[in-house]
């Protein structure tokens, strides 16, 4: 299964790099021509697409939905380095001062375990698409896991207690707009927040104010699964494609070369 965008977009970049490998040819034959004395008059041979015709077959396999923000392996690489930061500044923060100071292997032990916990969000960030609202809380229970796991035994009885302090939030907490519901917040509710909040503030980058959210229709393309479907529900929709070149335009500026891309 594949969005219809990837598909054609596909399709659009392999014509593209074939053109590639179809230029590459004609220097390398150009080059030859060269070096001969009966070919150097010659025309070199170099192939061009015109129009390109597809008629392409394919099933719809969903409802067109929106395509989420997170889809972006880029905006998953930032917010696992910002969860990351998150926890990493935990020992440092008043309201985790006390708990972290009383066992001393304990922040070493914290420290250690954030690389696998930026693999652990990786994982649930690459999970199919799910309301921000879920996804933000499914981080925050990975955040309070690493809580327990980190703790020594004796310790793993404070670490609810902790979880559920109502705390009065401070700046730390109010970053990237976390508004509290109170005056006072559980620290697992401020958790959470600031991971909603994290979570808004990428999908708020993707998306310009006032546009709509971007769809994205899943289909079947493959052999073996449109040889599974009806005829009855198998789509068409024939594409036509205009190659348009574009070439370095040289100029010149202050005694240098400047190279601009244009057709």
């Amino acid at each position: 299964m594949i969005t219809l965008e990837s598909f054609i977009g596909a399709l659009m970049q392999q014509l593209a790099m074939a053109r590639q490998m179809s230029d590459g040819a004609s220097v390398h034959i150009a080059e030859g021509y060269l070096q001969n004395e009966l070919l150097k008059g010659f025309p070199v041979p170099r192939m061009q697409l015109r129009d390109v015709e597809m008629e392409l077959n394919f099933g719809v396999a969903s409802k067109l939905e929106s395509a989420s923000f997170l889809e972006d392996d880029e905006v998953q690489k930032n917010l696992t380095y910002q969860l990351q930061d998150l926890l990493s500044s935990f020992p440092s923060q008043p309201e985790f001062k006390d708990y972290f100071s009383q066992n001393a292997p304990l922040q070493a032990r914290w420290k250690a375990g954030l690389a696998s916990m930026s693999q652990r969000f990786a994982q649930i960030l690459s999970r199919p698409a799910s309301d921000p609202v879920d996804l933000a809380h499914s981080l925050a229970l990975s955040v309070q896991n690493y809580f327990y796991e980190t703790a020594a035994e004796e310790q793993k009885p404070a670490v609810a207690p902790l979880l559920l302090l109502l705390v009065k939030p401070s700046p730390f907490w109010l970053a990237q707009g976390v508004k509290p519901e109170s005056e006072t917040v559980p620290l697992q509710k401020l958790i959470e927040s600031r991971i909603a909040a994290m979570l808004r503030s990428l999908q708020g980058a993707q998306q310009a104010p006032g546009a709509p959210a971007p769809m994205a229709l899943n289909v079947l393309v493959g052999t073996a699964d449109l040889g599974k479907l009806d005829t009855a529900l198998l789509n068409k929709i024939k594409i036509t494609i205009n190659p348009s070149d574009l070439r370095w335009i040289v100029s010149e500026k202050n005694s240098q070369k400047i190279y601009t891309l244009g057709s």
